[in-house]
Formats: structure tokens, C-alpha cells, sequence
């Protein structure tokens, strides 16, 4: 009996051991993924974010990068910054941060660091070369409208741990090589929100409608609604005007005041103005004297 005991102390022993070991390893290792969820909690909390071990309606909000094969994310850090919406989370065997840009586009943007393994998708084209990266979308024309200053910049400032960004409809995303580190995800924030901020220039999957508190002159061509008045601008009523004129106001009056005593023109002896010598002008350095000579660019000399 006691041999049986002395055997059960000895395996409690070993399996507590384990689990300080384990937990040290996830506590002291500085990547966040390969931390595991402690890590990303505190990362999390450092930030003001939530943090939920698993989050599936996340994984259905795209369909690119390592979502794709399915995998279901977990370790999900959720807050805000930079006016966007933003996730961090374990996805497969990397982590992936994504941002709402707050609008639904059809236009998907790929960037993918250059010299990284792998062809692009079927359904997008390479549509330009910038910052380090290949930016291929299926749309190329919004595309190409939507690299920027703002792009440029935050590809730029993009920390080397980001192996690839893309936009797909309504989030902004950054896939990172592997695990990802506090200080690697602390400088992705920014750029991203930039990313998010310029992908508002891709055609929305709905146009909004445009309507005026007040009506608005009716536009040729264009059915009526939508607060454009309709009404017609010409009064049809015919105008009637009076048998006598009305008297309108005038300043003209008829009143007389004294007497003009009538005098030919021209006869009256009114000294002319410049007769008479010049007067002599003082000089007093108050004016400058022009002396009256021949101009002098004419000459020779």
C-alpha cells in the first residue's frame, strides 16, 4: 500500500511540474500566438480590447488568406483604434489583424511582399509593384485608383513581420509570417488604418440614394421623386393689365424756386485758366522737379 502511494505522489509530482513548466513557457515566450491565449489577454488588456478564446462568426467575414482553408480563429483580441473596428487573432499557424473599413466592396486588393512563395489567385491580375509589394485585384482600374499616399505610406511603415495585406469587402487585413510580437502588432495599427481609411475609394457594392431636406430644381431627363419638385415653373393664369397706366413714383417735381435770367451763350468775359506766365514752383523737396529737355534715348551717346 504505501509503495502505491509513494508511486501516486510521484506522478502528481510530475504532472505539476508540467504545468508550471507549460505555464512559464506560455508566460515568459514573447510571441503572441506561440504564447497562447495568457499572453494575448494581456496583450489585449494593455490595449482596452476584448478577448474571447474563439470567435466563429469571425471566421466567416472573409474568405482570402489563411481563412480560406477553413481554419477557425482563435485567441481573438477585438477593440478599436484609429476609428476602425479591429481584430487580432491565431488563424492556422499564423496570425492575422484585420479592421472594418465600414463599407461593402466588391473589389478585392491584393499586396503580397515581393520574392513570397506562391502564385497569385486565379481571379485577380498583378496591377502594379510599389513599396516592396505586388498589388494584383480583380478589378484593375479601381485598383489602380486606390494606391495612393496613403497606401504608399503604409506599406512603407508595414513592419517586415506582414508577409501580405488585402482588402475584401468590408475589412482590411494583414497576414503575418508566423507569430506575431506585441511590438510587430502594436506597429501594424496604424498602417492598417490607412489601408482601411483609402479602401473607401473602391466602388461600393451598393450606391446610396440621395435625398434633399428641401426640394431642388426638377433636372431634365430624370424622373421626379426624391425630393425634386415637380411642379411646373410657369404660371399658366393669363395677365391682366389695367385700361389706364398707373402712376409710378418718381422724384421729378413740378415746383419752381426764383428766377434764371436768360444770357447768350459765350458772352460772358470769363478770364481764361492758363493764361499768364508759369508761376514759379517753390522747391522744397516735396516734389520732384522734371527738367524739360530732349528725350536722351535716341542719342548716341
Amino acid at each position: 500500500m504505501a509503495y502505491v502511494l509513494i508511486i501516486l505522489a510521484l506522478l502528481a509530482l510530475a504532472g505539476a511540474a508540467a504545468l508550471w513548466f507549460a505555464d512559464e513557457r506560455e508566460t515568459s515566450s514573447p510571441r503572441l500566438p506561440g504564447a497562447g491565449a495568457r499572453a494575448r489577454r494581456a496583450w489585449a488588456k494593455d490595449k482596452g480590447f476584448d478577448f474571447a478564446r474563439a470567435d466563429d462568426a469571425l471566421g466567416g467575414e472573409w474568405g482570402r488568406g489563411p481563412a480560406a482553408a477553413g481554419a477557425r480563429p482563435r485567441n481573438v483580441a477585438a477593440g478599436s483604434a484609429f476609428g476602425h473596428d479591429v481584430y487580432l487573432a491565431d488563424v492556422g499557424a499564423v496570425a492575422v489583424m484585420v479592421m472594418r473599413t465600414g463599407e461593402v466592396s466588391d473589389v478585392v486588393v491584393e499586396m503580397r511582399r515581393e520574392g513570397l512563395a506562391g502564385e497569385l489567385p486565379a481571379d485577380v491580375v498583378e496591377v502594379a509593384t510599389t513599396q516592396g509589394f505586388r498589388v494584383a485585384s480583380n478589378e484593375p482600374g479601381p485598383a489602380q485608383r486606390f494606391i495612393d499616399v496613403r497606401v504608399r505610406t503604409a506599406l512603407e511603415e508595414m513592419p517586415e513581420a506582414v508577409s501580405a495585406v488585402w482588402c475584401e469587402s468590408e475589412w482590411a487585413a494583414a497576414q503575418f509570417a508566423g507569430p506575431v510580437s506585441e511590438e510587430d502588432a502594436d506597429a501594424t495599427l496604424a498602417p492598417l488604418a490607412l489601408i482601411a481609411d483609402a479602401a473607401r475609394v473602391l466602388p461600393p457594392r451598393r450606391w446610396g440614394s440621395v435625398a434633399w431636406e428641401f426640394p431642388t430644381r426638377e433636372v431634365v431627363g430624370v424622373a421626379g421623386g426624391g425630393g425634386v419638385d415637380t411642379r411646373d415653373a410657369f404660371d399658366p393664369r393669363p395677365v391682366k393689365r389695367p385700361e389706364e397706366p398707373l402712376e409710378m413714383p418718381t422724384r421729378a417735381t413740378g415746383a419752381v424756386r426764383g428766377t434764371l435770367e436768360r444770357r447768350a451763350v459765350g458772352g460772358d468775359e470769363i478770364d481764361p485758366i492758363a493764361d499768364g506766365p508759369v508761376a514759379e514752383q517753390p522747391f522744397d523737396l516735396t516734389r520732384v522737379r522734371r527738367n524739360q529737355v530732349p528725350p536722351s534715348i535716341f542719342g548716341d551717346e
